[in-house]
Order: structure tokens, then C-alpha cells, then sequence
């Protein structure tokens, strides 16, 4: 075995240079060396720099374009046809709270990792969502109206069913309109972070224009 600067430091001047009378002293900074040697291939196989050569050689993340367009429509079968299988939204939750581990192992494990971006909203899919719960707002009481047989064995005649979607129709949108004014724009936990460099911003301002008006007065 050929002797490295590790080695030499390990067994001394006298071992690393092949001197007599050390056999006992060579055959202990061997395995001292043997032992330091394979220590540092354990360190360089699971440290670091490991799992970044892994998470290189992983394909790289398409992006969330495929997650936000399952999410989409799995909202527009719910919403829209909730009157007809009111299951839906049950199984969907269930789905959903599986897909939360699913992508998080698909993001660490199978993909490489990708780097946080910063995003005012959610883009394009926030009109889409806004529109199909319009539009959710006219399906599911045109089904119970309609196509419901508990109404259809009824004495209601079809005035009597227009009459009594417009009604659904309106109480419903004046419902989504109290929510949308009960909720805010973002939750407060998010709010208030957001807010304090506006803040410290504003208070540094005020500061500097009382350090000013002193020295005005001065004058």
C-alpha cells in the first residue's frame, strides 16, 4: 500500500519512511489509516454531497401546470354536479388528503427537487375556478328542478319548477356574495408578514422627517 499524506500524518516521519524497529507502530497506523479511509467513503456515500449527485441525477420537475389542471377539474365535477352524486365531495376530499403524500413523496423521491418560486396568486386557473362556481350556481338547481322525481311526481307544473329555480338561482348567488365579502382577500397568519416591511418602511420615513423638523426649526 502506497503511503498518502493521510498516512504519513497518521504513522509519523519514522513508519511513513519505511524505518526498522516499528513493526508493531506500522501495523497499528495501518489499520488507524484503513479505518480513517473508510470513514471518509462512508462521509462522501451518505453525506451532502451524495445526496446532491442523487437528486442530480433524478429528472427535473415538468412544473405545476399537470397539478393545477387535475385539481381544476376534479372541482368542476364536483361543483357542478353536486346535486347529482353529493358523494362526490367526500371522495374527492379523501382523494385529495392521499394526493397530499403521494406528491410530496413524487417531489423528494422521484423527481428532482425544484426551486421555490414566488407568486402573487395562482394565474389563469383563478378565473377558471371563478367561473365554473357561477356556472355551478345554475346547474345544480336546474338539476333538482328538472330531473328531480321527487318533483316530478309532484303537482308542480313547469312555471312552478322556472319559478322555483330562479328563486334557488338568486338565493344562492346572494349567499356566495355574503361569503365572498365575509372572507378576506388573505388569511391574517399570511397578512401580517406581508405588512410589517410596509410598516417598518413607513416608521423609518416617519423618523427621517422628525430629524428634519428640528433642524428647520433651527434655521
Amino acid at each position: 500500500m502506497s503511503s498518502s499524506p493521510a498516512s504519513a500524518a497518521l504513522l509519523g516521519p519514522g513508519v511513513a519512511g519505511g524505518g526498522g524497529g516499528y513493526g508493531t507502530a506500522t501495523a497499528a497506523g495501518a489499520a488507524a489509516v484503513e479505518e480513517a479511509e473508510a470513514a471518509a467513503e462512508v462521509t462522501d456515500a451518505t453525506g451532502p454531497a451524495a445526496e446532491a449527485a442523487a437528486q442530480a441525477a433524478l429528472p427535473a420537475y415538468s412544473g405545476t401546470f399537470e397539478e393545477f389542471e387535475s385539481m381544476v377539474l376534479q372541482f368542476g365535477y364536483v361543483a357542478l354536479f353536486a346535486a347529482a352524486f353529493p358523494a362526490a365531495s367526500a371522495m374527492a376530499l379523501a382523494s385529495n388528503l392521499a394526493a397530499v403524500r403521494t406528491g410530496a413523496y413524487r417531489m423528494v423521491k422521484i423527481f428532482r427537487r425544484p426551486i421555490g418560486e414566488g407568486a402573487a396568486g395562482i394565474g389563469a386557473w383563478q378565473p377558471v375556478l371563478l367561473a365554473l362556481s357561477f356556472i355551478a350556481l345554475l346547474t345544480n338547481p336546474a338539476i333538482l328542478c328538472f330531473t328531480s322525481h321527487r318533483i316530478a311526481r309532484g303537482s308542480a307544473s313547469p312555471q312552478r319548477r322556472l319559478l322555483l329555480f330562479a328563486a334557488i338561482v338568486h338565493a344562492l348567488l346572494l349567499l356566495k356574495l355574503l361569503v365572498y365579502l365575509c372572507t378576506p382577500a388573505a388569511p391574517a397568519a399570511a397578512a401580517a408578514p406581508a405588512a410589517a416591511p410596509a410598516a417598518a418602511a413607513r416608521g423609518e420615513e416617519e423618523g427621517e422627517e422628525g430629524e428634519e423638523a428640528p433642524a428647520d426649526s433651527e434655521h
